[in-house]
């Protein structure tokens, strides 16, 4: 299991805290989209074979997902 630090995690919930009000508005199941997201992330982790997840890193993939459509 790759090892996330604790700014990389706070990181990911503000910007979830951000996407979520616009998601919920939209008629989007936000949880739905959360969930798909963090898989995404996830992918992305694996496939750069990360030793461990910094901010810098979770700032880098969500630059490069981009933020949801809504």
């Amino acid at each position: 299991m790759i090892e996330w630090t604790t700014s990389a995690r706070e990181e990911l919930e503000r910007y979830f805290a951000r996407v979520r009000p616009g998601l919920q508005t939209s008629g989007a199941d936000a949880a739905e989209v959360e969930d798909d997201l963090k898989r995404h992330i996830d992918e992305e982790i694996a496939l750069a074979r990360l030793p461990a997840v910094t901010v810098d890193d979770v700032r880098r993939i969500l630059v490069r997902i981009g933020a949801p459509d809504y």
